[in-house]
């Protein structure tokens, strides 16, 4: 049976039933700007944070109406699309997937020295990124290369996952030889983010923000 709730309506109304189908996919999503507070590490651990790249041009809107859906996602194409994923020890992938955890590894050892050290939570969100990635299911199935879908989607989940963690700390000084050495292991296996790195450590307050995307190419 379909799960379903009360919900409380207040003002001495009924309670109504909802019924929820087991095609419907709960995400929560939430702005983080100069409006909204800070997310606390707990909940970027537990999140993607998505910094969006600078629109190299601003379009207006034709009409405010509100659209009616062009797409609905079936049950059985969700979970099709779970079966899809790789294994973490999948022979065309497990080479790709240990070489960045060394590399993960490394960088957190860094963080580490500055407090803002990584849990398990985090490292496994990413490698499950990775497996799920659309181009890399692409990929297993003979369309793109492989290493190239694993590379996007790893520069996808240090931006998304680990570059957040580092906010807020002052680059120089003590924490200026760590970022140091942060920004080399970078460039080991994401050199696709050195631009946005140099940009989070050269802010004129001197205080580390990861506040750009060049690494999209959009």
């Amino acid at each position: 049976r379909d799960p379903s709730y009360e919900i409380t309506l207040g003002a001495g109304e009924r309670p109504e039933m909802l019924y929820i189908g087991k095609n419907v996919l709960w995400t929560g999503t939430m702005n983080e700007d100069e409006t909204t507070k800070g997310l606390s590490d707990k909940v970027i651990d537990r999140s993607m944070l998505i910094t969006f790249p600078c629109p190299k041009k601003l379009y207006g809107r034709n009409t405010s109406k509100i659209e009616k859906p062009q797409l609905t996602l079936s049950h059985a194409r969700w979970e099709s699309w779970k079966q899809s994923a790789l294994h973490s020890e999948d022979d065309r992938i497990v080479d790709f997937i240990n070489d960045r955890k060394d590399i993960i590894e490394k960088i957190n050892g860094e963080m580490s020295e500055m407090g803002r050290n990584l849990g398990h939570r985090v490292w496994q969100s990413i490698q499950n990124y990775i497996l799920n990635y659309p181009l890399v299911i692409a990929a297993k199935n003979g369309q793109g290369d492989m290493n190239d879908a694993a590379q996007q989607a790893f520069c996808d989940a240090l931006a998304f996952k680990m570059m957040p963690k580092l906010r807020g700390l002052e680059v120089n000084g003590y924490n200026e030889g760590r970022l140091g050495r942060i920004k080399q292991y970078l460039a080991e296996g994401a050199p696709e983010l050195a631009g946005d790195f140099d940009n989070a450590c050269s802010m004129t307050s001197e205080i580390f923000q990861w506040n750009s995307a060049e690494f999209m190419g959009l």
